[in-house]
């Protein structure tokens, strides 16, 4: 929460044109709030989000969160890396999709399954997973890569 107040504060960045944000995962919050870092940025072009130690992120399932605000006019490419696919990962993707209206590119970059893995049952594959989720429910516009 302490957190949250301080992005609030974040005036506005009108030189960035590149941003990567680097965020350390933490039970299943969301990542919606980071948003507001993307809006501080209104002439942003690149956006690359990695989130580190995403097996600190649990897997509840649970209803998904939708943000819409002020559209990103410029954003054009978006890379997400170390998605799993978790409401939290999928609430920012969808969030990026549906404000970035210039967004030509998004780029998932899975995390390594062996994050997600236990000695009883191997969960479901990051990359069939992002395919599952993201293939096919993008805007035409938009090129989907993952790697």
């Amino acid at each position: 929460m302490q957190e949250n107040q301080l992005i609030r504060q974040l005036p506005k960045l009108t030189s960035v044109k590149q941003l990567k944000l680097r965020v350390k995962g933490s039970g299943d919050a969301s990542l919606l709030p980071l948003t507001l870092v993307v809006e501080a940025c209104p002439c942003l072009r690149s956006f690359v989000f990695e989130l580190t130690f995403p097996s600190n992120m649990l897997c509840r399932p649970r209803k998904l969160e939708r943000v819409i605000r002020t559209p990103h006019r410029y954003l054009k490419e978006v890379e997400f890396c170390n998605y799993y696919g978790r409401p939290c990962d999928h609430e920012l993707v969808n969030y990026l999709i549906e404000n970035a209206v210039a967004l030509e590119k998004l780029v998932v970059s899975p995390c390594d399954e062996a994050y997600f893995s236990d000695g009883r049952k191997r969960v479901k594959e990051p990359r069939e997973r992002a395919l599952q989720q993201l293939k096919g429910k993008l805007p035409y516009r938009i090129e989907l890569v993952i790697n």
